[in-house]
């Protein structure tokens, strides 16, 4: 519209009222946004993890609003997890409903951590606002190193290949 405004001067006056038509929606979408009061996240995760085994952690996203809402989460898990190289999760939460989430991890190395910030945006009714909030629910992951190498070791497999290349077991 901006530049029919060197021919048509009227246009000038469309543009000005088309840009507060549409900052008027902007903040009748952003005051519509649920609040932080109104998210409720659950989630449950295994104490211990094994290193080189997928696990189910699933979490219960629940917003109290009269319309469906648009998230994107992104979280920072202990670091033996992953830590903060985490997907970015998108999901619907229907009106009065929650949504089960499942997730499947497979650490990444052995040990030890702390985690659990989570990053929700949450867009709003129209379109227009995005309303980004931090949920803290800490959460303390220790991984443990598989036990598939340990058991190989632990069968009689070693005496025989020693006998057979001609070496006495000491025992």
């Amino acid at each position: 519209i901006a530049p029919l405004a060197v021919w048509w001067p009227v246009s000038a006056v469309v543009l000005i009222a088309a840009d507060l038509a549409w900052l008027a929606a902007l903040v009748v979408d952003a005051a519509h946004l649920p609040r932080v009061r109104d998210m409720e996240v659950s989630r449950e995760a295994p104490a211990v993890f094994t290193l080189g085994r997928t696990a189910t952690v699933r979490y219960r996203w629940r917003v109290r609003s009269r319309r469906q809402v648009a998230l994107q989460v992104r979280e920072r898990f202990p670091d033996p997890l992953g830590g903060a190289d985490t997907p970015l999760r998108r999901m619907v939460v229907p009106p009065g409903a929650g949504v089960d989430e499942i997730l499947e991890i497979r650490p990444i190395r052995r040990g030890t951590g702390q985690g659990g910030a989570i990053a929700v945006r949450l867009l709003g009714p129209l379109g227009l606002a995005w309303r980004q909030m931090t949920l803290t629910m800490p959460w303390a992951a220790t991984v443990y190193p598989g036990l598939a190498a340990a058991s190989l070791r632990a069968l009689p497999l070693q005496d025989a290949r020693r006998r057979e290349a001609g070496l006495r077991t000491v025992r």
